[in-house]
Parts: C-alpha cells; sequence; structure tokens
C-alpha cells in the first residue's frame, strides 16, 4: 500500500476498521462534535488533558514522554482534540507546539469531568452525604 492509499484510508469516512478506533468507528469521530462521554472515553486523551492542564503548552514529543506513550497515539488524540477546539496546534519548523485552550467552554467542562473522575469514591459520596438534609 503507497502513502497517499494510507492516508486516504485513514482520513476518509468509513466504517469497516474497528481496530484502530477500539469499538469506536471513524465515522463515530468524524462528526461536527463530539460528546463529553466520547471526548474522556480515551485514556490517552485524558492523560493528554490532564498532562496539558499541568504544563499549559508543550511540544508533542515532550507530551509523549510525559503520559509515556507512543507518538502515533498522542498524534491521532491531539486532532481529535484539535478538531474539537480543546487544544491549538502551532508549527514552528518541524516541531509542533500543542496548547490547552483553558478559555474554551467545552475544555472546562473536560477538565472539570477529569477533576471529578480522579477523586476517590469516598470523597464524592461524603459531598454527596453533606448536602443531604435527612437525619
Amino acid at each position: 500500500m503507497n502513502t497517499l492509499t494510507g492516508l486516504s484510508r485513514l482520513c476518509g469516512n468509513y466504517s469497516s476498521s474497528p481496530a484502530l478506533f477500539g469499538s469506536r468507528t471513524p465515522s463515530s469521530l468524524s462528526g461536527s462534535a463530539l460528546k463529553l462521554k466520547q471526548l474522556i472515553a480515551s485514556s490517552c486523551r485524558q492523560k493528554i488533558l490532564v498532562a496539558l492542564a499541568k504544563v499549559k503548552k508543550t511540544h508533542i514529543t515532550n507530551l509523549v514522554r510525559m503520559i509515556n506513550s507512543t507518538y502515533n497515539q498522542v498524534n491521532r488524540n491531539i486532532e481529535i482534540l484539535e478538531k474539537e477546539g480543546i487544544i491549538k496546534i502551532q508549527s514552528c519548523g518541524r516541531l509542533r507546539i500543542v496548547e490547552l485552550q483553558t478559555g474554551s467552554p467545552k475544555t472546562q467542562a473536560l477538565l472539570k469531568a477529569l477533576n471529578i473522575l480522579e477523586r476517590p469514591i469516598k470523597d464524592i459520596q461524603g459531598q454527596g452525604h453533606n448536602n443531604d438534609t435527612d437525619p
């Protein structure tokens, strides 16, 4: 398979390769807007968001090291996050800089959801219990 065929196959809207996207198909990721649960469904995207929340801006190779992943996996997921307006990618020569769009309401919602998901269950239950007025 030549490179052009491989790229058109990866970028095209087809639904015959669940191996690349787990149980999701590329057509489910190609919509105009993904739901919050789809965006945080990937553990790689979760790690990317948590890492970028700490440093705000870094280059892709450093991000790969920070989350202990592969370049291809990180690259695929940052493209999804960029399409959703959660991150911004700037090219500086051969270096690509990834920046978290902290002003975006979607980014704020994702970071809030990830913060809740990372807390121990007993902390979450304790908060809900404090709001109850039942004896």
